[in-house]
């Protein structure tokens, strides 16, 4: 299925037309989606798609289907940037929040090819805040999806939320990937690991707690989900038996920050593993909230990754983009990997992820050996078309570009490596005369 996150659709005119009319006829109810013809459209919020239900405080994930259920090809036009919207009503109708009012929006069309079976997913996260930003009171809700096609703005029946009341105060851990995989978790052996815990109030109304003990906070690691301790950041520390009030205003929070330089709880170095870390923090009112996260820890792949990339490229230009494996030890390495086991990853001078080859690709689920001589390097190459994830062109800009790849010697986890990163400059594309008289004037 190949799934292309953040776009809208258009077909060719004739049978755009001819859909548009049904819909407008028949309405594009949420609860059974849209049939006609070839495509079917449908939305979902939190996978329900006639009504959903969740806690105060949770985040809402809202998603448009749109699949092509023939057995051919079919072009549709998204209109705008972004090309589709969520919107969140009261009972009455009285418009709560609105998705695109935090996106930049831009006025170009684009043209997705959806071939047989493909599906688009359109999606969007709530956070249950008004417009303003402040949390939403349980309750009803209604949810709608807008799609803006070429000519035609189409919008779903509303979905039914409702909304009940849950804990006021939320615990996450937050425990940082030490590569930019989007499979799991994973860390250098040896490597310390930092660790941090948020406590926040999601409700609408102050909380009076009290932190139980001083600190009232720990960490826990288990070699593997339920397994034997390895470590508590606790051990051997003193705990004083002390009550701490504290208020929590709304949208306020508790960080508490520590980190594990991978040894147990007797000194001793770990070695490579799944391992699951929990963040405990005694507190009234419910006296103990949990959250936990898993992480591959391995000692690294015996390889060195060399990412080939022009510096500089004018804006709209194909950038070809080489990593190269090499192994670097000197035994011969036997390693599985899956079907594609590399990547190329676009990023901006902050991180954040504009492009990712393996985007929206699906990969079989098999895995092949991979055989390298004391010495031997393999290639991987791809193109990347100064698109972002969602298909639209990226700005002129500076960028940052990466290489990864994950293996697995033979009966052993799943590692990743990554190249350094690379910078990347694209650059206005001149006119052919107007470049010739800037380099006249530049020399």
């Amino acid at each position: 299925m190949y799934a292309l996150q953040g776009s809208l659709v258009k077909m060719r005119r004739s049978r755009l037309f001819a859909l548009l009319t049904v819909l407008t006829l028949i309405g594009c109810t949420s609860q059974v989606g849209v049939i006609y013809g070839p495509v079917s459209i449908r939305l979902w919020v939190n996978e329900r798609a006639t009504q959903a239900q969740a806690q105060l405080g949770e985040t809402i994930r809202l998603r448009i289907e749109v699949r092509n259920r023939s057995d051919r090809p079919i072009e549709l036009t998204l209109q705008g940037r972004p090309a589709y919207d969520f919107v969140i009503t009261q009972r009455d109708g009285t418009e709560v929040w609105r998705w695109s009012r935090g996106q930049i929006s831009q006025d170009v069309s684009k043209v997705v090819t959806l071939y047989q079976r493909d599906q688009l997913d359109l999606e969007a996260t709530w956070d249950q805040v008004n417009s303003n930003g402040t949390p939403v009171p349980p309750g009803i809700y209604g949810v709608s999806g807008i799609l803006h096609l070429e000519s035609q703005v189409i919008e779903t029946q509303p979905v039914r939320l409702l909304i009940q009341p849950g804990p006021s105060l939320v615990l996450r851990l937050e425990v940082p990937s030490g590569t930019l995989t989007p499979w799991d978790l994973y860390w250098k052996l040896g490597q310390k690991l930092p660790l941090k815990l948020k406590l926040k109030n999601i409700s609408d109304q102050p909380v009076a707690l009290t932190l139980l003990g001083h600190p009232a906070h720990d960490f826990v690691v288990t070699k593997g989900y339920n397994g034997p301790e390895v470590w508590r950041w606790s051990y051997g520390k003193t705990i004083q038996e002390i009550a701490e009030l504290r208020t929590l205003y709304p949208g306020e929070e508790l960080a508490f920050e520590e980190q594990w330089d991978q040894r147990d709880n007797q000194g001793t170095a770990i070695p490579s593993g799944y391992y699951c870390i929990q963040g405990l923090v005694h507190v009234e009112p419910t006296a103990r909230h949990e959250a936990e996260e898993c992480i591959t820890i391995g000692p690294g792949l015996p390889l060195r990754l060399t990412l080939e990339a022009p510096k500089e490229v004018q804006a709209s230009e194909s950038v070809p983009l080489k990593l190269k494996i090499e192994n670097t030890s000197d035994k011969v390495l036997h390693l599985e990997v899956g079907y594609a086991p590399h990547d190329f990853i676009v990023t901006t001078s902050d991180g954040t992820e504009i492009w990712r080859w393996s985007y929206g690709k699906v990969s079989p689920l098999i895995t092949q050996l991979l055989t390298l001589q004391p010495g031997e390097a393999k290639e991987y190459t791809e193109t990347w078309d100064q698109l972002d994830n969602e298909g639209y062109p990226v700005l002129p800009g500076t960028y940052f570009v990466r290489g990864t790849f994950r293996a697995s010697q033979l009966e052993s986890l799943f590692e990743t490596e990554q190249s350094e990163p690379q910078k990347l400059v694209i650059k206005i594309a001149l006119p052919h005369s107007h470049a010739r008289v800037y380099n006249e004037n530049h020399q």
